[in-house]
C-alpha cells in the first residue's frame, strides 16, 4: 500500500502540470465582477432561490456523505 502512495505521489509531481498560468489568461479575458457576493447572498442564492444550484449543492453534500460514510466502513 505504502509503495502505492509513494509511486502516486512521484508521478504526481512529475508528470502533472501546474496550471496557474491557463488560470491567469483566462482570468485576462474576462471582465472584473462589479460587486462580489457576499456570503449571505451566495447561501441565500444556493439554497432556496436557484434551484439548479440548490441541486448541485446537494449533489455535492450526498457525495460527500457517500465517500465519508465509505472511508467509515471500509477503513483502509
Amino acid at each position: 500500500g505504502v509503495g502505492y502512495a509513494v509511486l502516486g505521489a512521484a508521478l504526481s509531481i512529475l508528470l502533472v502540470r501546474d496550471t496557474r498560468e491557463h488560470v491567469r489568461l483566462e482570468l485576462a479575458n474576462h471582465a472584473k465582477q462589479a460587486s462580489p457576493l457576499s456570503f449571505r447572498e451566495i447561501f441565500l442564492l444556493t439554497s432556496l432561490s436557484d434551484r439548479n444550484l440548490f441541486a448541485a449543492s446537494q449533489a455535492g453534500l450526498v457525495n460527500n456523505l457517500n465517500d465519508g460514510m465509505s472511508w467509515g466502513l471500509f477503513p483502509l
